[in-house]
């Protein structure tokens, strides 16, 4: 499919949540998949699935994970341990290394795992921003998150409005 010129279309809920900046008419018929706490799939590593618990919860609560976000929150995550083992390995190895050149020598070459650690943090950030995962594309974004049921014994819980005004008066009181 051939890529369509200029920025890619933004999703209708984003819009709203931000408020629809372009005045622009709004899809209406756009696709609502459900949000949906998503359990982290078979196979990806333990600091991917770490990564999986920590976030998947959050981006539920705010109503950006859906079943069909799957596969893109599987690649961050993803994307997360590759760039966590590339790093940790490289707390351990040069920046640069001796590599071997063709007139028996060597030549200094930047380590592997640099580029790695490069490319993985790339392409986090590239999803990270579809998600909402930064601090700009959050400020762009408006969530309206389901209230707290009021407790039921909140009608006996101290008003501590009432109580700190008690404090002073009583202070004052000793004061004079």
């Amino acid at each position: 499919m051939p890529k369509r010129p200029g920025p890619a279309p933004t999703p209708t809920k984003l819009k709203i949540a931000r408020g629809n900046p372009g005045r622009r008419p709004l899809n209406k018929k756009e696709p609502q998949p459900r949000p949906e706490l998503l359990r982290p799939p078979r196979g990806i590593d333990k600091v991917a699935r770490k990564q999986w618990e920590y976030l998947a919860a959050e981006l539920h609560r705010c109503g950006l994970l859906t079943r069909i976000d799957r596969p893109s929150f599987e690649l961050y995550c993803s994307y997360y341990g590759m760039y966590a083992d590339a790093q940790e390995k490289l707390r351990n190895q040069p920046l640069v290394i001796a590599v071997p050149d063709s007139t028996g020598g060597t030549r200094p070459r930047p380590n592997p795992y640099f580029d790695i650690s490069l490319r993985a943090g790339r392409m986090m950030m590239s999803i990270a921003v579809e998600f909402g995962m930064t601090p700009a594309s959050r400020s762009r974004i408006r969530v309206e998150l389901e209230e707290k049921e009021e407790s039921p014994f909140a009608s006996f819980e101290p008003d501590t409005a009432q109580f700190d005004q008690f404090r002073k008066r009583s202070k004052k009181g000793e004061d004079a």
